[in-house]
């Protein structure tokens, strides 16, 4: 396959974007390729700004418990929502947000696992399960998400000159399991590029926003609103 060069410059980095010929040729444009920022497109990334609601479902329910404890969670979740819905707007690497967003996660987990312990065996069975697989998947996710997409943005934003190889196109032709577990670099303009940035929003989306907001945080809002007031 034949690609050509145009050089680009957005957010104060420039690098060689690889354009491949058929991509021209039938009009195929992709969004916010040939930037390092943002992580992820705005137009991929409004599906973790949808799953992000489950947050501030939960924390409505929670609103309705009369424990204090319960309340406070209920609150902390709404603000963790408001984070996660700034930061997936326009998710960037660096970002105040994004720092803001990761500490909110990681106090919500923390509080919750706090009061949820003092109520429920069961609840806190779930929270535990929920928290520990989605903690799973989230590693799995940015692991890949590292060597598909941030090492080519890195190597491009640190070589203009680099040249990306044709072979990358051949990583179409993998079954499904090997393209989504593929370690190989996609690269801007490209399907490949396009896929991994949907593979990765849609793994966050419905696997940790899902998990932890949806499966986790309602279903144990409605067992102490049932069971514990």
């Amino acid at each position: 396959m034949t690609v050509r060069k145009r050089q680009i410059t957005t957010n104060n980095t420039s690098y060689e974007s690889i354009v491949p010929n058929f991509l021209q040729e039938n009009g195929i444009v992709y969004k916010h390729h040939d930037t390092y920022e943002p992580q992820i497109p705005p137009h991929i990334s409004i599906i973790c700004v949808a799953t992000a609601h489950l947050y501030l479902m939960a924390g409505i329910l929670y609103l309705f418990c009369k424990q204090p404890l319960v309340i406070m969670m209920g609150y902390s979740l709404i603000i963790l929502y408001i984070t996660s819905i700034l930061h997936w707007k326009y998710p960037m690497f660096d970002s105040w947000i994004h720092y803001i967003d990761f500490i909110m996660v990681i106090e919500n987990a923390g509080c919750a696992t706090y009061v949820i312990y003092t109520f429920s065996n069961f609840a806190y069975t779930i929270l535990i399960v929920n928290i520990s697989t989605a903690f799973f998947v989230f590693i799995v996710n940015e692991t890949l998400y590292y060597y598909q997409v941030k090492i080519p943005k890195i190597i491009l934003r640190n070589d203009p000159e680099f040249t990306i190889p044709d072979s990358n196109m051949n990583t179409l032709q993998l079954n499904p399991f090997q393209k989504y577990f593929s370690l190989e670099p996609t690269w801007p303009n490209t399907p490949q590029r396009e896929y991994a940035y949907y593979r990765s929003t849609i793994t966050h989306g419905f696997f940790v926003h899902g998990l932890t907001g949806g499966v986790a945080g309602i279903s144990i809002a409605i067992i102490l609103l049932l069971f514990y007031q």
